[in-house]
């Protein structure tokens, strides 16, 4: 059987859609092209062929698996299988950001500016909008044992003070990192800057997708649980236990299986993510779940056509569009 992995050690994934939580439902679906500035960028996403092995060229990359541009996006887009914006008011709880019903929200990865000489990039930035208009949250994310660096050292004020950011009356910049380093990660902040774990957003997403759709919730809320313990933040041994013994073979029958549920667009999409990733991570490519994936580039062709643009990255694409 073909492998999903390009490199086994440290584990890189050779195609983008066999490890994202929720697939896009096309090209033409904004979560595609939120997906795509991590996926095509062939200056974090590096990697050359030396005596017929393929070897990693960078420190970063979002098809590395235990690196922080993966683990931050796919425990984040998590969010992508929620079909409206309840859920945006409760994660803003977990840093006590002050916000009213929340009626409209989007996010972007990896988005960056530069002014002058300096080049700032975000991890993740969340707009919303309630009664009180716009606001925008910048999350620096940390991968487990992750430093904090010299911009973090007076809480990350030059992500805030970002042109696109700077006008902005409502902004905050927060701090998502693994639960066995919040206390050193706080230590190392000003005490105004808010922490909280990936282990507690994984329990926010399971505990609020699991409300949905009755039985299936459980399923649901186990697929939540089981993304996060096997990029090595578990919160929750027993929703692991509940996929044991569940082979995802990655293949046709397992996603007609989905489809047959008949769920809101954005969970089916979710559940059949989880069958992609789980049987990726075993080291298997599944088949592609939807006609349109089967033509997406590999990383190898995406280093070698070097097409996003310093712009491309530029774009922000956690604006809200434009009403009226």
């Amino acid at each position: 059987m073909e492998s999903s992995l390009l490199i086994d050690e440290p584990k890189t994934y050779s195609r983008w859609w066999t490890f994202v939580p929720v697939i896009p439902a096309n090209r033409d679906d904004h979560s595609y092209h939120t997906l795509k500035r991590q996926w095509f960028d062939h200056t974090m996403n590096c990697v050359e062929s030396v005596a017929a092995r393929w070897k990693l060229k960078s420190s970063r990359g979002f098809y590395v698996e235990h690196r922080e541009d993966h683990i931050a996006t796919v425990l984040f887009h998590i969010w992508a299988a929620f079909p409206d914006v309840a859920w945006v008011g409760r994660l803003l709880d977990l840093w006590s950001v002050q916000h009213g019903e929340v009626r409209r929200a989007r996010w972007s990865y990896s988005w960056e500016q530069r002014e002058g000489t300096k080049n700032n990039i975000t991890d993740i930035v969340l707009s919303w909008e309630d009664a009180e208009g716009e606001a925008v949250l910048v999350i620096e994310a940390k991968r487990p044992g992750g430093q904090l660096s010299d911009k973090d050292r007076n809480g990350g004020a030059c992500y805030l003070d970002m042109a696109s950011v700077r006008p902005f009356r409502r902004k905050q910049m927060v701090y998502l990192v693994d639960e066995r380093d919040a206390p050193r990660i706080r230590g190392g902040l000003p005490a105004s800057i808010p922490v909280a774990s990936f282990q507690a957003m994984g329990q926010l997403q399971a505990d609020l997708i699991g409300r949905c759709h009755g039985d299936v919730g459980h399923l649901l809320r186990a697929c939540v649980g089981r993304h996060y313990a096997e990029l090595g933040m578990p919160f929750d041994a027993h929703l692991t236990r509940k996929l044991a013994g569940i082979d995802f073979t990655g293949r046709q029958r397992r996603y007609e299986a989905v489809f047959d549920l008949h769920l809101p667009d954005p969970i089916e999409r979710f559940l059949v993510g989880a069958e992609v990733t789980f049987c990726a991570r075993a080291g298997r490519m599944p088949a592609a779940p939807y006609p349109w994936l089967v033509d997406e580039p590999s990383l190898p062709e995406v280093c070698a056509a070097k097409v996003q643009t310093t712009y491309d990255r530029s774009k922000p694409l956690w604006r809200l569009p434009t009403v009226g």
